[in-house]
């Protein structure tokens, strides 16, 4: 079954326990452009998979050049009249966002666990914290951003630069999205977001907060897709006047590559994760166990995850004791993040607050395609150096998870 247009809220699975919402209902997605709900000018479509249940959750249709070239016309119309509006308007504006964006929360929590998998309590005290918070920050800025300053003799006006693309990632998904979306509505841009065709829920949800707020017509603009043909689309197209990405290197090569023609300005946060190294003085229990965690926050997914560790080989007989140690609260953390979908939440919470080593953090599981691609070749390596294999599927109800 298929829902063309809004409504969001009320076609998503909803797994995790706090309500039921209309079952075996698949909502297709649609495009925003210029304050209208409209469908994609081609016919492709890709399903989006809920990594919690491996099933197919809802329909995302594929946009085109020519989609791009809408939005962007949308955007560059829009653009004279946002960019004129004073800083004072355009905070009025992001506190007429953050009020909606306050009300829709657990619809945005229960998208991102659809989307990405994430266990309830990440998806709603991290995730969507997130992007109320770039909100408030930005709020505040705007109170006592220099738009206008004197130097000398010299006046100096910062004006919004234009039209800016914008292509975001699937591990952060409202986090990415706000990080790039607010500041460029309080700066006075218009903008074109394509969000990962992995994670486009919780960005859909954002456009009705927008919708809902008051946003002009065309001065947000959202378009689905893959990076080729749409993202490349947005990193070329002559009427963006910023690119903003962030994902994997290679991609942010060819981005690069696509915008140098035009000239115009570019902005990527790019792949990579961080070393972690642990000194011989350190406290070896403390720094390895939350190096551990820290590294397995979101189930590993995220760009700062210090995955990483390097340590004294001197220290090598303390650190196996200690990564048995933090291996087995990752599992029970597997574990509490895979209970988070029951239906029954009370009894659920009742048997993890009898386990003795219960962890306040928790995993979910990845993406599928992901996890096939980047986690099951390190498995044999694992097995290889003698050591446990980190991920096996686990079924603790009929629907299969990744666990630590």
């Amino acid at each position: 079954m298929a829902m063309i247009g809004k409504g969001l809220r009320d076609s998503l699975p909803h797994p995790r326990g706090t309500g039921s919402r209309k079952e075996n209902q698949m909502h297709f997605l649609r495009f925003f452009i210029s304050g209208s709900w409209i469908d994609n000018s081609g016919a492709d479509t890709l399903p989006l998979i809920d990594p919690s249940t491996r099933q197919p959750c809802a329909t995302i249709p594929l946009g085109t050049p020519a989609d791009v070239d809408m939005a962007v016309a949308a955007a560059q119309a829009a653009f004279p009249a946002y960019a004129s509006s004073t800083a004072a308007e355009r905070a009025a504006l992001l506190a007429a966002i953050l009020s909606v964006y306050e009300k829709r929360e657990e619809d945005l929590a229960q998208a991102i666990c659809t989307e990405i998998g994430a266990p309830y309590m990440l998806s709603r005290y991290a995730h969507v914290f997130a992007g109320a918070a770039h909100l408030k920050l930005m709020i505040d800025a705007l109170g006592s951003f220099p738009f206008e300053e004197a130097r000398g003799s010299a006046t100096i006006h910062r004006e919004p630069i234009g039209v800016v693309g914008m292509i975001t990632p699937w591990n952060w998904p409202i986090n990415q999205v706000a990080a790039k979306v607010v500041p460029a509505l309080a700066a006075g841009c218009t903008m074109v977001l394509k969000p990962s065709e992995l994670a486009p829920l919780s960005a859909h949800i954002l456009a009705e907060i927008f919708e809902e707020a008051g946003v002009p017509p065309g001065v947000f603009n959202l378009i689905h897709g893959k990076g080729d043909p749409v993202g490349a689309a947005l990193a070329a197209h002559p009427g963006i006047d910023m690119i903003s990405f962030t994902g994997s290197t290679r991609a942010g090569v060819l981005v690069a590559q696509a915008a140098a023609p035009t000239v115009k300005r570019v902005a990527q946060e790019l792949g990579g994760k961080s070393a972690n190294i642990i000194l011989d003085d350190a406290d070896f229990e403390v720094a390895v166990s939350s190096g551990v965690a820290a590294m397995m926050l979101n189930s590993g997914q995220s760009c700062n995850a210090p995955s990483r560790m390097l340590v004294p080989a001197a220290r090598r007989a303390d650190l196996d004791a200690i990564v048995e140690r933090a291996a087995l609260l990752q599992r029970l953390a597997a574990v509490r993040g895979r209970l988070s979908l029951c239906a029954d939440q009370a009894a659920a919470a009742k048997w993890w607050l009898s386990m003795p080593m219960a962890s306040v953090s928790a995993e979910g599981p990845m993406p599928k395609a992901l996890s096939t691609r980047r986690t099951s070749p390190l498995m044999p390596g694992c097995r290889h150096q003698g050591r446990a294999c980190p991920l096996r599927r686990a079924r603790m109800t009929s629907n299969p998870l990744i666990v630590a």
